[in-house]
């Protein structure tokens, strides 16, 4: 009897939540009536303010602003980028540059870099989408570029830099005697103590490398390509004074670039451009050690085995910012006479600023380098 009392119970809300759905509006209590309006009004009202958003986004969107600065590879690393899309590609470029500075950092104990001067062995790692090998990019084209500034950039002088005292935490350094730097010259000279074979690198016993000169143009690079491929219409990046710009600004423009004097606040020269450009300034101001009161930087002169003692900093502009990287980095350890004639004869634009204050500039490097400070 229970059940049978149940069941009519059921039929008779059905049939009541039926005929509520089947009332004619006219017949809906006032209640009902005024919260279907208010519905009504606020779906009106959220696709209105939909197609507001998105026509202003169509319109305006590209001319947002955003810029994020954060400590990756060993130095503080900023991105500029306009547009929603560029914000997008921006945490992309950033985790990528994570990655990167993971694999080829000098200190994590973590890296393909570390194993190999810890071991002196380094097998390649092709277990990704690419089939390539990063630490082995860096490495080859290393030894291009060893190769072709006469041995100026070296990444063997690690070994150098270790006596030096330049691997510690603090900046205090020590002058190692000539003995000691004799013994350790002989360990240096990147294509004579690492070995690319075709699976692995090796290095000679009692050698280290250090990839920091030129890591960097590489982190650019995949930032850069990370930022077009999101669709960035106009970016900066800027790897601690190696920098690349390209895209138009929303209001047209051009990229405006001071070269900042390493002694003051003041500026060495502008550098103004709407085409893309690579830019890097090596110098002895944020990477020394201090011995007796006296600074030296980690720039070392390969024929002598001691930090280039020649000019406060050295900027060169060019189209690729691994060659801007290592080129700054090369120029500044030539003697003057060398390093003018041998930018001018291969027409690389650079500025010299040397220990006395006088700027110098290539006949290329007018092209690039505006209101340029006279002494």
């Amino acid at each position: 009897m229970e059940n049978i009392d149940n069941n009519n119970k059921q039929i008779t809300e059905e049939k009541a939540q039926k005929k509520v759905l089947e009332t004619p509006e006219s017949e809906l209590p006032e209640f009902e009536k005024q919260r279907i309006k208010k519905k009504m009004i606020l779906s009106s009202v959220t696709v209105l303010l939909l197609v507001l958003f998105s026509s202003w986004f169509y319109v305006h969107g590209d001319s947002l602003f955003f810029s994020d600065t954060r400590f990756l590879m060993n130095t503080a690393y900023t991105i500029k980028v306009y547009g929603i899309r560029g914000y997008l590609g921006m945490q992309a470029a950033f985790r990528k540059i994570d990655e990167i500075e993971k694999q080829t950092s000098f200190y994590n104990e973590k890296s393909g870099l570390y194993s190999l001067n810890k071991t002196k062995k380094y097998e390649y790692n092709f277990n990704n989408k690419y089939k390539r090998d990063l630490l082995r990019e860096v490495a080859i084209q290393s030894k291009f570029m060893y190769e072709n500034t006469n041995g100026y950039f070296d990444p063997s002088f690690a070994s150098l830099h270790e006596i030096y005292g330049f691997h510690t935490p603090t900046k205090t350094g020590r002058m190692p005697s000539s003995q000691e730097l004799s013994d350790t010259l002989s360990k240096c000279g990147y294509s004579k103590v690492l070995q690319i074979n075709e699976k692995d690198l090796t290095i000679a016993s009692g050698s280290m490398i250090d990839f920091g000169g030129i890591v960097g143009g590489f982190s650019v690079i995949y930032a850069r390509e990370i930022l077009k491929a999101a669709g960035c219409k106009a970016f900066l990046i800027d790897d601690a004074g190696d920098i690349w710009f390209e895209g138009e600004k929303p209001d047209k423009s051009p990229w405006r670039i001071a070269v900042k004097d390493p002694r003051n606040n003041g500026s060495l020269a502008i550098i103004e451009s709407k085409t893309p450009l690579a830019i890097s300034t090596s110098g002895d101001y944020e990477r020394y050690v201090v011995v007796n009161g006296k600074k030296y930087g980690h720039i070392m002169d390969p024929k002598t085995g001691k930090p280039a003692d020649y000019y406060d900093s050295v900027t060169v502009v060019t189209l690729d910012p691994i060659q801007s990287d290592v080129l700054s980095t090369s120029l500044f350890a030539m003697p003057p006479e060398e390093a003018y004639k041998w930018a001018e004869d291969k027409q690389i634009a650079a500025l010299f600023l040397d220990k006395k204050g006088k700027v110098t500039v290539t006949p290329r490097g007018k092209l690039y380098f505006s209101n340029i400070r006279e002494k």
